[in-house]
């Protein structure tokens, strides 16, 4: 069973970052869902290690002792980082805290990012493992800029307004969190929704930043996956040596 999601490894990744984004507005504010999160979180934080090692390792030929260490050891310790703020904030969060959290959440989110933006590039074949691969790092750029909104928002609460969904939050205590990861979809796709609007002309130009970062994305994914596709056609796309006739 381990092989089969080590094969599948972005699959299965893709897919616990989807049930997250799907679930979190579902959880509520409560204790208990605040726990649930948590147990997400810490899956997302496991299978991104998971899958940034597989690749380590395959990029080394499958040879553990010729694989990038280095990158390993940073992927591990983020994730510590990353764990270890989110045992603490359930037992006692602060201001501070969370803030801390935030910034370890947006260096590793952004890691992970590259890993596979980096793994992806390298690509040989388009298969389903490369089709998940590109929609979770999607996915991931949209969670690493929710933490730059969040921190901003803690730092200076008004550089949002909220909107009517928003009020009672507080700033720097993670219950604005849900509301800027549906904002950062909308910013990164270019079709913001929703109450949150930025106020503060910092606000502003980080929104359109993720908005062009997005359309980068998209512009060099679509081309990355076109080449690899006419660079390497199935073999049914292939002509017939002997015939010379498309078989």
């Amino acid at each position: 069973m381990l092989r089969t999601i080590q094969d599948h490894r972005h699959t299965a990744f893709l897919a616990v970052l989807g049930t997250t984004y799907l679930a979190r507005p579902a959880f509520g504010e409560s204790a208990a869902a605040q726990l649930t999160f948590s147990i997400f979180v810490v899956g997302i934080l496991l299978l991104a290690l998971l899958t940034v090692e597989a690749d380590a390792i395959a990029e080394a030929g499958g040879d553990r002792r010729r694989m990038r260490r280095g990158w390993r050891r940073v992927a591990w310790l983020l994730a510590a980082v990353a764990i270890a703020e989110r045992v603490e904030s359930l037992l006692s969060p602060t201001r501070i805290l969370l803030a801390v959290g935030a910034v370890s959440y947006l260096v590793f989110f952004s890691f992970v990012a590259a890993s596979h933006f980096r793994t992806m590039l390298r690509a040989r074949h388009v298969t389903g493992e490369t089709i998940s691969m590109s929609v979770s790092t999607y996915l991931l750029i949209a969670l690493a800029w929710s933490m730059v909104f969040e921190l901003m928002y803690g730092f200076d609460p008004t550089s949002f307004d909220m909107g009517t969904l928003g009020q009672g939050t507080v700033p720097g205590h993670g219950n604005t969190l849900t509301l800027f990861v549906a904002y950062s979809l909308g910013a990164l796709s270019t079709n913001v929704v929703g109450d949150v609007a930025p106020v503060s002309l910092l606000a502003r130009y980080a929104t359109v930043v993720e908005g062009l970062i997005g359309q980068f994305y998209l512009a060099i994914l679509v081309a990355r996956l076109v080449g690899m596709q006419m660079a390497n056609p199935p073999p049914e796309e292939l002509p017939n040596r002997g015939t010379g006739e498309a078989s």
